[in-house]
């Protein structure tokens, strides 16, 4: 990430697993923010033949990818999601190349803040927030939250997976206390989208000084 950024306010978003963070990301887009999506910087750094996608396939080998050249991350994560060795192979793979990508768009929105002179709200989605210290970074950060009973049937339905895996690919991240724990903010996600709403609306008008 740039730190001579000059006008743009950057905000951490982060939540384990299944919490809804991605849809308080597109909540705050709709609002106006400005959108950083780690997870779409990922696939895009492990694109076919780029630098990142070919030291996968040292570390890795032909396992996790498909016939067509492209990733499988169905299989990738079956292998790092069980194996914290290969986890951390992986994270020195694409977090670096993640945070470069990251790091050029957010110098792109702090050049088109600075000519439009109007601060920028930009958001920063990303699972790893805190476990890679980008949170260090962020002028504020915003943690989405949900019950981990609610998190473990929303896993599993959405990735078909059964509990058990389900619960080992939350163990894999770090636990809800030490994300709170850096938060400035804290949305609680228990499936009411009503309710999620006015969180993230009230967060707005708190990070954009509109609140009454």
């Amino acid at each position: 990430m740039d730190e001579k950024r000059k006008r743009v306010f950057l905000i951490g978003l982060t939540g384990g697993i299944a919490s809804g963070k991605s849809s308080v990301s597109q909540k705050l887009e709709k609002l106006g923010a400005h959108i950083i999506d780690a997870d779409k910087l990922s696939r895009d750094v492990l694109k076919e033949e780029s630098p990142a996608a070919a030291d996968l396939r040292v570390s890795f080998g032909e396992d996790v990818f498909q016939q067509n050249g492209s990733v499988d991350r169905v299989a990738l994560a079956r292998v790092v999601f069980t194996n914290p060795v290969a986890r951390r192979r992986l994270e020195l793979i694409v977090h670096p190349a993640v945070q470069a990508r990251a790091a050029a768009v957010l110098a792109e929105q702090d050049k088109l803040s600075s000519k439009e002179k109007k601060r920028r709200i930009v958001v920063f989605d990303a699972a790893l927030l805190v476990e890679t210290g980008a949170y260090r970074q962020m002028d504020r950060v915003v943690v989405v939250s949900a019950p981990t009973e609610e998190r473990i049937s929303r896993l599993a339905k959405r990735d078909h997976l059964c509990e058990k895996d389900a619960r080992n690919r939350m163990a894999s991240q770090i636990n809800e206390d030490q994300r709170i724990a850096i938060a400035d903010y804290v949305i609680e996600n228990s499936g009411d989208l009503n309710f999620l709403d006015k969180q993230v609306v009230s967060l707005w008008k708190k990070i954009t000084g509109k609140e009454r």
